[in-house]
């Protein structure tokens, strides 16, 4: 240990002696110092390249030093750029694709057209004569009052009430179609809404008609209207259908829904959120289940009246609304409606497998009066084709297992007396 102190303080007085002595030396051959020190130069020079790339790379080291000042700020805030790029473009984005998904075909504007063209969809749905001469004059008169000087402030609301499967939705998307040439309308029903009970809460119209928060392409937040809003800002001159709405009640303690439909009624606008949504040239077909009481007080109601919901409407809502009572389809116009699906599924299987199929005399007559007796609209059909269906399967499953041959055979299609169900025989 002690002979490496002694030899770290020789070692230090030794370099302090040196650098005494090179300032001496300096002095005493001034000339040949600076020889010397020109020669290191060159080898150095020599060594890198020559004069040439060393004046190239002071050159571009000092264009890199200048370069550096200048864009040093840009260089910092490239993140903060790139994003707000990002951010106009996903705002950019999302606004034209939102303007493109707006329809804007439309016959509204064209009265005569529209209604004969109505006239023609609403001959396709069997039955509810009533119904559909109430609407074909409440929409009559809505297009002929939209050309007149003085028109009426409000929108059009149709309100569609009735059994379930009695033609509704069905004439709504005849009602569409007619004047919008489209039958993917607009549509609000209950399963688009959120249940939320915070102090924050939306009401149904604010999430329908308010805003809606999407993602830029950078993550940021953008609040933008919705699709409904969009449609009404962009082209009010459409169909909105609001689906089941005594079962938005739930959904809606406070009757924002009722408020909502009254005030466009009245005024013929809302204001949603701080924006104004003009309701003027759109029309608007509710439909619903409630029963005859829940909107007519005083009335009775009917015999399955414990098959309707009732809701409790404000009296001012109900004198402004048209009613248009669906009423239950009688055997005549189940029978109506279900020959063309059971000879459109006879042909598939005549064409398809060589199956012939022949109905007992009193199978629509027996079709039409369990579908009274059901009391479930023309959905119960579907329950019967179903059946059907089904059977022709396993009776093709049956030939092959046994090995023999469906083709050219003769089926005999009959209701059982005993229960509920298709039958098929083969004779």
């Amino acid at each position: 240990m002690l002979n490496k102190k002694i030899l770290k303080i020789l070692s230090i007085g030794m370099s302090l002696s040196l650098f005494n002595t090179i300032p001496a030396l300096a002095k005493e051959n001034e000339e040949a110092f600076r020889e010397n020190i020109c020669a290191i130069g060159n080898k150095v020079i020599e060594g890198a390249g020559g004069v040439d790339v060393v004046s190239q790379g002071i050159l571009w080291l000092g264009a890199t030093f200048l370069a550096g000042n200048f864009f040093s700020p840009v260089v910092r805030n490239i993140v903060p750029c790139v994003n707000t790029v990002r951010d106009w473009g996903g705002r950019i984005y999302n606004t034209l694709t939102r303007e493109f998904s707006v329809s804007r075909k439309t016959f509204i504007d064209d009265p005569e057209g529209a209604i004969r063209l109505l006239h023609e969809n609403l001959n396709h749905i069997i039955g509810q004569e009533n119904a559909k001469k109430v609407i074909e004059q409440k929409i009559a008169s809505f297009l002929e009052g939209r050309l007149l000087s003085q028109r009426s402030k409000g929108a059009c609301v149709l309100y569609l009430y009735g059994d379930s499967g009695v033609g509704k939705s069905e004439t709504a998307n005849a009602i569409s179609k007619s004047l919008c040439g489209i039958s993917d309308h607009l549509v609000i029903n209950p399963s688009m809404l959120k249940m939320d009970h915070s102090q924050d809460a939306k009401s149904p119209i604010e999430q329908f008609f308010g805003n809606e928060v999407v993602y830029g392409i950078a993550g940021e937040k953008i609040q933008y209207p919705t699709k409904m809003a969009q449609q009404i800002l962009t082209n009010p001159k459409t169909v909105l259908l609001i689906e089941e709405i005594d079962k938005m009640r739930m959904y809606d303690p406070t009757g924002s829904i009722d408020e909502f439909l009254r005030q466009i009624m009245d005024r013929g606008y809302i204001v949603v959120e701080g924006r104004k949504l003009d309701f003027r040239d759109t029309i608007i077909v509710i439909t619903s289940n409630e029963s005859r009481s829940s909107l007519v007080k005083g009335d009775a109601g009917s015999n399955n009246a414990e098959l309707r919901t009732e809701v409790d409407h404000d009296f001012s809502l109900l004198n402004r609304l048209t009613l248009v009572e669906f009423g239950a389809l009688t055997k005549e116009e189940y029978i109506k409606i279900a020959l063309p699906r059971v000879f459109d599924l006879i042909s598939y299987y005549f064409r398809t497998y060589g199956i012939n199929i022949e109905l007992s005399e009193n199978f629509f007559d027996l079709l039409g009066e369990r579908c009274c007796q059901e009391h479930k609209g023309a959905r119960c059909i579907h329950k019967y084709i179903d059946q059907i269906r089904s059977l022709m399967v396993k009776y093709r499953i049956s030939k092959k297992d046994s090995g023999n041959s469906y083709t050219g055979k003769t089926l005999k299609l009959k209701f059982d007396e005993n229960v509920d169900f298709v039958i098929i025989n083969e004779i």
